[in-house]
């Protein structure tokens, strides 16, 4: 009832002064719409970082977490280490020490999050392809060669490996060469959340791959390591 004698009154003076009543709608339903939309926009966003912060909590403060986020259409990916947590963004440092705020709405929306500080088990995975004729006994020879490796580095690697051909039937493709073997190979790792003691761990891994397959397979066969 309120608001029909508002409207009427408003009607009134706009027919007493000559305003055009229409435009006078036109631009009040506008304005309506326009804050509805800013309103809502605002809601959402409110809504994904109460979302974030109270029921996915994917981080705490000190956490290092790698984030995947769009931005300006390019995706971005990047470490960070946790520094404040607020209602509506959080503070990042970036690996150069520089300070990053971003919207929690965002990260509430990003495509994925990788909590580094909460990973129970960090792993390292190398792909490999040897001769196809290798004997079984020179692959026994360097299992026994990983075994050695892990136990002198135990520092970086825990005594735990996975080595096995990977066959192309079993991923529902067919072979495309017969002359080599692709093996993968899986080593449980200390875990660290330091970027460059990973990097250095997963060189030091390929390197050692890399010189053992030299040693056991012919040099003029072409080995492949990544």
């Amino acid at each position: 009832l309120k608001m029909f004698f508002v409207a009427a009154i408003a009607l009134a003076l706009s027919t007493l002064f000559s305003f055009n009543v229409t435009n006078l709608l036109t631009l009040t339903l506008s304005a309506v719409i326009g804050l509805n939309f800013v309103i809502g926009d605002l809601a959402r966003q409110f809504l994904s970082s109460m979302i974030l912060l109270f029921v996915t909590h994917p981080f705490d403060i000190g956490d290092t977490i790698v984030v995947g986020l769009f931005e300006e259409g390019c995706y971005l990916k990047d470490i960070f280490t946790v520094k404040h947590i607020n209602l509506l963004n959080s503070v990042f440092t970036r690996w150069n020490g520089q300070e990053t705020y971003v919207p929690n709405h965002m990260l509430a929306n990003a495509p994925f999050m990788t909590n580094l500080s909460r990973t129970v088990e960090q792993w390292e995975m190398i792909e490999f392809k040897v001769p196809s004729t290798i004997p079984e006994s020179v692959l026994t020879d360097i299992r026994k060669q990983i075994g050695g490796f892990l136990h002198l580095n135990s520092l970086y690697y825990y005594k735990v490996f996975e080595m096995h051909a990977i066959v192309a039937a079993d991923l529902g493709n067919s072979e495309k060469t017969l002359d080599t073997l692709l093996f993968n190979l899986r080593v449980k790792c200390k875990p660290t959340s330091d970027a460059q003691k990973r990097w250095a761990r997963h060189a030091k891994l390929l390197k050692f791959i890399k010189i053992s397959l030299d040693e056991f397979v012919n040099e003029k066969t072409s080995i492949e390591a990544n």
